[in-house]
This record gives C-alpha cells, structure tokens and sequence, in this order.
C-alpha cells in the first residue's frame, strides 16, 4: 500500500479507500479525504511497448560477441514465440519492479533480464538455428505431439478419465 502524508502527518493509506481526519488533534468532522488508486491510476510505463524496450533497453544493455559457439540472437526476435514470451515478460516486470524501492532493479537484473537473456541467447536457445551476423532466421520445427483426446484433461466432470 502506498502511504499518503498529509498536513500534520495525517496518514491516508492510498488505494484502501480508508477515511481519515485531515488532522489528529481535531475531532472527526466533514473534513476527510478519501484517497483510492483509482484516483492515482497507473504510474505511466517507460516503454510503449516490447519492441521500444528492446531497441532501447535490452540491446544497449546486453552486448556480448554474436554468434560465437556459445551466444546467439536473431534481427527478427519478434516472430519467435518464445522470445516475445520470455521479452514480454522481462518488459512488465521491468514497468514494475523500476518504481519499487531499492534494491529492486537489482533483483530485477539477477533474477529476471540475465536469466532471460542467458535463456533467449544461449547456444542450444530460442535462437539457435539463428545468426543475427550473418543474416540467417530459421524458426525450429515444433516438437512432435499428439493430441490430447477429448476430456482426457478437461474440467468437465461428465467425461474424462476417472482413475
């Protein structure tokens, strides 16, 4: 919860709809504020999206030598999905966690950019059919599957499997 300080140190706890006295020396009378986070709304995001966050973010960020045995990337990120997943994710933690109090971006880098990075670029990765240096984009073929049968993983109580 956000705290919300006013005059005197009166405390207004923001976005939990909580009326207090303006002042603590005074008795309670019409003059209450009635804080909520609808009235704040959302903090506005660094990025506008995805793409602005990688081009201006990840990239400058992330410089390792391309396409050695160990570090791949793909020019094309976007039409992986696996990277849009995993970049996505990375961006909305990233519009979080920078507006949290110290040490947040710290955690941030440690337990979400370089395990997301060190995933989408390793050699075995989403980018591993990839070369960013020499101008290759080859998605990998999805695994083999089949499909599940009906009900088998439904929530539907009248068909399934009763084991």
């Amino acid at each position: 919860m956000n705290r919300v300080d006013g005059p005197k140190g009166a405390g207004r706890t923001a976005g939990s709809g909580v009326v207090t006295p303006l002042h603590r020396d005074e008795p309670e009378v019409s003059e209450h504020v009635v804080v909520t986070d609808k009235q704040q709304g959302p903090p506005p995001r660094q990025f506008a999206g995805v793409d602005e966050f990688v081009d201006r973010f990840v990239l400058p960020q992330w410089r390792y030598r391309l396409d050695t045995e160990d570090v791949r990337w793909c020019a094309r990120w976007w039409e992986h999905t696996a990277a849009m997943g995993r970049l996505e994710a990375l961006w909305e933690a990233f519009e979080v966690m920078r507006l949290d109090d110290a040490p947040s971006m710290s955690i941030w880098y440690r337990d979400h950019f370089d395990v997301h990075m060190s995933v989408l670029t390793q050699r075995d990765g989403v980018f591993h059919r990839c070369s960013a240096e020499r101008g290759i984009h080859e998605q990998p073929r999805l695994w083999p599957h089949e499909q599940v049968p009906p009900g088998l993983l439904s929530t539907d109580t009248t068909g399934g499997n009763d084991e």
